[in-house]
């Protein structure tokens, strides 16, 4: 998805150069402890990452 539309903070958006700013970048939303943070991540590794997994 976009940088902008990731949700990350907004100082994010303003530090990253102008060019960058445009592209898809692979986010990755996970559940660490109680909260929901948002991560960027590398590209050969996006796709091995799974899906809404349950543990129990």
């Amino acid at each position: 998805m976009k940088l902008k539309e990731a949700g990350l903070p907004p100082i994010v958006y303003e530090q990253t150069p102008k060019l960058l700013r445009r592209q898809k970048v692979p986010v990755v939303k996970a559940k660490v402890g109680p909260r929901i943070q948002t991560f960027l991540c590398d590209a050969a590794v996006f796709d091995d990452i799974p899906l809404k997994k349950k543990y129990v």
